[in-house]
């Protein structure tokens, strides 16, 4: 089994060479999931979180903010918005934070009998299917399930995130140099703060000082999205967070989020959230 809620000590898993690309997939297809719950986390550049490990699965997307992560004393991997980590039971991880961050947090349980061994963590430097995001976030906004059925549901769903997750990372190119990372993480630093007033794409590559064909060659490198893409995406986000925390009408909202006008953000937000402004703020009242 390869977790189980009295489980707590590091020699209890063993976690060291991955699987081969079939027996993978057929440990997942094969495993029970329990779904423990789901939580947003806010962390602070003064509050490092040191070395430690869980007695269970977490699967960490990085939904604001900068930092990174070292899994068993190695290589320190980049934290930013976007990016997704999965650690197993039993492996020893830290997290330092250069500016505040959110994590959206899901526990939960693996149940298989003699698992393969499998690598210590998953890392998905950026997460770009918006349906994937949208139901990582459903999960957590989940909490605790409070019935059997909903307990089941759950169970169904972080399966399927987890495999996804999985499926991404293992297929996920080399690491990107560190230069062509400083260029990218630079750029959706400026579009983070400039949204709300940037009329050209271009500006970001001026203000970087490179041209506007190298940095967009660059940030899809690194991120897998273009400037346009991750420019949209930051603009949805921040609308999201208007929608669930005001009570400012649409077109109020579109104007403080860098839309161009209200038919043309409600037609964006629809395309990659699912359901049109109005219906997401009745869902998150």
């Amino acid at each position: 089994m390869l977790a189980s809620a009295t489980s707590s000590t590091r020699t209890d898993y063993v976690f060291r060479a991955p699987a081969t690309d079939h027996e993978l997939p057929r440990f997942l297809a094969g495993a029970r999931y329990r779904f423990l719950k789901g939580f947003r986390h806010q962390r602070s550049p003064e509050v490092p979180c040191p070395e430690h490990c869980h007695d269970f699965v977490q699967l960490i997307y990085h939904a604001s903010g900068w930092g990174a992560t070292s899994v068993e004393g190695g290589q320190p991997l980049s934290l930013e918005p976007g990016s997704v980590v999965v650690y197993l039971p039993g492996v020893l991880h830290d997290q330092t934070f250069s500016a505040p961050m959110e994590d959206w947090c899901i526990h939960l349980f693996i149940v298989r009998r003699h698992p393969p061994l499998l690598p210590s963590h998953w890392y998905v430097p950026q997460l770009s299917d918006p349906l994937l995001i949208r139901e990582i976030e459903s999960l957590v906004e989940v909490g605790s399930p409070t019935s059997p059925w909903e307990q089941l549901t759950c169970d169904c769903r972080v399966g399927a995130v987890l495999s996804a997750v999985i499926a991404l990372s293992e297929s996920a190119p080399h690491a990107v140099p560190a230069s062509v990372r400083r260029y990218a993480q630079r750029a959706h630093q400026y579009m983070q703060t400039h949204y709300r007033s940037m009329r050209r794409i271009e500006e970001v590559a001026e203000h970087l000082g490179i041209s506007h064909s190298h940095l967009r060659h660059l940030f899809r490198q690194c991120y897998g999205l273009s400037l346009i893409q991750a420019l949209t995406r930051i603009r949805v986000e921040q609308a999201e967070a208007l929608l669930r925390s005001t009570t400012l009408p649409l077109s109020a909202i579109a104007t403080q989020c860098g839309f161009a006008n209200e038919r043309y953000f409600s037609t964006v937000f629809r395309r990659l959230c699912g359901c049109p402004p109005g219906a997401y703020r009745l869902q998150h009242r």
